[in-house]
């Protein structure tokens, strides 16, 4: 594989970040860059075949579109159970959930916090619960429930619906569908919360 060509940010180029939600999270997410000695030399985007060296008023626009991004996906699907997609690509979904992982950090319908991830490694198997912590106290307690590392046997095939019906029962939780974003959310906080 040949590295990226690198170009600098251009204010027209920049403009993308409104139309294109992949690059405009690549530009949210830039990472510095430093000389052999390692001197910080600029900051770039993490993207193929083209990457962008970007300044911090940029990262600053774009993670601010972000977050309206973020807000907006929440407000239309209020009440719903929402998970972070991880992995592979939409254009070739191999479950129907369409990513490997998923992640949610939501409030049950008593206002406790979790966070969640279920994983699966073909389209053949169960949901595996990666991770079931509870937030609540301010301190992380994982294995909420015994269901880390478990394949969920109420969760067989890797579904929205299989899993909605875990998290609604072990988590006393009321929630009626599932979304899965892959641009907009971001796991770090409480992305939904239960209906009483």
């Amino acid at each position: 594989m040949t590295h990226p060509i690198t170009h600098t940010m251009t204010d027209e180029k920049l403009q993308e970040i409104y139309t294109d939600k992949k690059f405009r999270n690549q530009v949210a997410t830039a990472h510095q860059c430093c000389d052999q000695y390692g001197k910080f030399k600029h900051k770039k985007t993490c993207s193929y075949p083209h990457d962008y060296i970007v300044t911090d008023e940029q990262i600053a626009l774009a993670q601010k579109e972000r977050e309206k991004s973020q807000k907006e996906t929440q407000e239309k699907h209020k009440n719903s159970l929402l998970f972070v997609g991880m992995g592979w690509s939409e254009a070739e979904p191999k479950t129907e959930i369409g990513n490997p992982r998923i992640r949610s950090e939501f409030l049950n319908k008593h206002g406790k916090h979790f966070l969640v991830e279920f994983g699966t490694s073909n389209a053949h198997d169960g949901a595996i619960c990666l991770f079931s912590i509870d937030k609540s106290n301010g301190e992380d307690v994982y294995n909420y429930a015994g269901l880390e590392k478990h394949r969920t046997t109420g969760c067989s095939p890797y579904t929205p619906d299989a899993i909605m019906k875990l998290v609604n029962c072990q988590f006393d939780c009321n929630f009626t569908e599932v979304f899965i974003d892959n641009h907009d959310l971001h796991c770090d906080g409480v992305i939904c919360e239960s209906p009483k």
